[in-house]
């Protein structure tokens, strides 16, 4: 991969100026879905491929720009999976890791700098943030267990305005696992090349032949487990709504967002139509029809045309499934006349004003799109 192009895209969604970094500072702290990463490098100037934006991520993660949080550690990347960007975490240091300080008996070391910044911490974070829970860091420190049953662990903790990277120790670790700690925290262009030093506490002297002294390694820090995950609480968003439709019916489903955008404080909606980049779509439509609060499908004969494989082989039988698993709201919006039967699979949803066809004519389609606006999406829907 040519780095300086992948350093380029990605500089692109980090820029101060992006919609990405106001999102990540303003509402997401730091924490976002692949999918919405992947929709903000849409929005840059540049067309980049599924596969590409894959590469960034990876590629980012490997420079310690950001890491995964996962339910299940095994599970692999998806367009769902959340990713942590320490930069943008909250300043605030996390009410467990403040209650960990008060509960141990803790030894503390620090090391002053002429000048610390940000990335040795975040690339630290980056690093070993899956080996914690995501209330165990914020964009200066990271708290780590080294025993989750005894609450035994380590706090590392930067203060960027004066300079200094704190080590907080529970006292019967200490011994252990102090050097492979400050073995793993690289601070490039260190000219002061300090050494730690001990604020408080006593490191214990092991003098048990009996006790395993032996101190751990940079790569037994390495190869603690990685801890399930809690997922982020959700952010409060707006409703969305997906369309389904056929391609023969553009001018219907034109005509219906026109609508559409003129609720656009009440609800979000989505079809095809809204994706700029089409590499990557059909990645990008199982995802927006399995995220979903409601559907509109728009039946016409075209619509039920039994060749239309992606609507009938994939659309269809998510919502279905969510119908089914979620009672999410489904509507039938017949834009062109067709008898549905017991054997159409949609004929299971309610289908507005029982059946009624849109109107030819642009007057009157657009009386039945305002009484569609007001009896279904606005009353039901929302």
């Amino acid at each position: 991969m040519d780095q300086i192009w992948a350093l380029e895209a990605i500089y692109k969604v980090f820029d101060r100026r992006s919609i990405f970094y106001e999102e990540m500072r303003s509402q997401l702290n730091g924490k976002c879905t692949v999918h919405t990463l992947f929709k903000d490098f849409d929005k840059t100037d540049t067309t980049y491929t599924i596969e590409e934006k894959w590469m960034f991520l990876k590629f980012m993660h490997s420079c310690g720009l950001c890491f995964p949080l996962k339910a299940n550690p095994s599970d692999p990347d998806t367009l769902y999976t959340y990713y942590v960007f320490p930069e943008f975490l909250t300043s605030t240091k996390p009410l467990l890791v403040r209650s960990w300080f008060r509960s141990q008996r803790v030894i503390v070391f620090q090391k002053q700098f002429e000048f610390l910044p940000y990335y040795p911490l975040h690339t630290f974070i980056s690093k070993f943030g899956t080996k914690t829970t995501y209330d165990c860091f914020w964009r200066s420190g990271i708290l780590i267990y080294t025993d989750v049953e005894e609450l035994e662990g380590f706090c590392i903790e930067a203060d960027f305005e004066k300079h200094t990277l704190t080590l907080t120790l529970d006292e019967s670790i200490a011994s252990e696992w102090y050097e492979a700690i400050v073995s793993s925290i690289i601070v490039h262009g260190d000219k002061q090349n300090a050494e730690w030093q001990l604020i408080s506490g006593k490191m214990q002297n092991h003098e048990s032949p009996f006790e395993d002294t032996m101190p751990k390694s940079t790569s037994d820090l390495e190869n603690l487990p990685d801890v399930a995950q809690k997922v982020p609480p959700p952010i409060h968003r707006k409703k969305k709504i997906v369309i389904s439709y056929a391609k023969e019916d553009i001018g219907a489903l034109k005509m219906l967002e026109i609508y559409f955008k003129g609720y656009s404080n009440e609800f979000d909606y989505w079809s095809d139509q809204n994706q700029d980049n089409k590499s990557g779509w059909k990645e990008t439509i199982k995802y927006e029809f399995e995220h979903a609060d409601g559907y509109i499908l728009l039946i016409s004969p075209h619509y039920m045309m039994v060749d239309k494989k992606i609507i009938h082989e994939k659309e269809i039988p998510t919502i279905l499934k969510r119908q089914k698993e979620k009672s999410v709201p489904v509507i039938n919006l017949f834009v062109g006349a067709f008898t549905l039967t017991s054997s159409h699979d949609v004929s299971v949803f309610n289908s507005f004003n029982k059946g009624e066809v849109m109107p030819a004519e642009e007057s009157k389609a657009q009386d039945f799109i305002n009484r569609f606006m007001r009896d279904e999406i606005l009353r039901k829907f929302i």
